[in-house]
């Protein structure tokens, strides 16, 4: 009896060790350079909506620029909102969108709000993970494969997204990617560009200068893949997961593999718990599809 008891937890041992160490080793395919680009948005969280209260403290724009009441008439906000919604068309990135409209009020002689940027930029941008799709992407990270965030966040508005994550909810996305690509803030003009085109901004982000570089340009993820191959040589294949069609079609004309996380509504915060994890399944097996195994 206690060696029938010796055998089972001998042969309960190995069958773990077996299928820890055994099973769960990378896939055939992964020998070959493997990276899987990851968006940001309605991918890995959610945007939650932005209550007054986080606008309170600016009232002190208003004390230092009593001008700027008038623009706050409900007609004079109307038409600025307008604005805002126009300039979206045409530029990328909240930063930029945000300082072009100061710029402009500030030539109207509202006084110089450009210099409120960095206090108002923080508090357009209210994330909240996705749990589960953070969960799973460290499990991919720990078989291997290199991740890399590929948003269309400028580098203002990414790097507060960041850090409210790792705030609030102390999801650390420098932990997470071994690179963060974001599109340019014009406003910042770093002088060290590298060759290809981009800036180091710190040791996991990088800034593509190319104002046009942003999904779903074609450029974007040519730059991406110019980027990832100068930093890690002998990357053959990328898989770029995101949750709009024509962004993917962008990286399809640039050689890429492609995973739409598909949500039946327009954004994250739209969908019930039920549609997102439907959306996580569907995204595994796009995975699967590509002998890539969580």
């Amino acid at each position: 009896m206690k060696y029938t008891k010796l055998l089972i937890l001998l042969i309960s041992f190995t069958s773990t060790f077996f299928i820890q160490h055994i099973l769960s080793f990378p896939p055939e395919e992964m020998w070959q350079p493997t990276v899987l680009l990851v968006d940001f948005d309605d991918v890995i969280s959610s945007k939650q909506k932005i209550g007054i209260g986080e606008y309170l403290p600016l009232i002190k724009i208003l004390f230092e620029n009593p001008s700027v009441l008038t623009m706050l008439m409900p007609g004079n906000f109307k038409k600025l909102r307008q604005k805002g919604m126009n300039l979206k068309k045409s530029i990328n990135g909240t930063s930029n969108i945000v300082y072009r409209m100061l710029q402009d009020l500030t030539n109207q002689g509202y006084g110089n709000l450009i210099s409120y940027i960095d206090e108002i930029v923080p508090r357009t941008i209210k994330p909240k993970p996705i749990k589960q799709m953070i969960d799973h992407l460290y499990m991919l990270k720990r078989q291997g494969y290199m991740l890399v965030g590929a948003t269309n966040q400028d580098y203002l508005q990414a790097s507060t997204y960041r850090k409210k994550l790792k705030t609030k909810y102390n999801v650390d996305l420098d932990d997470l990617f071994d690179l963060i690509i974001t599109t340019r803030t014009n406003h910042i003009k770093p002088t060290d560009m590298k060759e290809g085109g981009y800036y180091q901004m710190d040791q996991k982000v990088i800034m593509l200068d190319n104002p046009k570089a942003f999904k779903p340009s074609p450029d974007y993820f040519e730059t991406i893949k110019t980027v990832v191959k100068s930093l890690h040589p002998g990357t053959q294949r990328f898989i770029m997961t995101d949750d709009r069609n024509e962004n993917l079609e962008g990286a399809k004309k640039a050689g890429m593999d492609t995973i739409l996380f598909y949500l039946p509504k327009e954004h994250a915060s739209q969908s019930s718990k039920k549609e997102i994890k439907r959306a996580i399944a569907g995204w595994r097996d796009g995975l699967a599809r590509k002998s890539i195994l969580i």
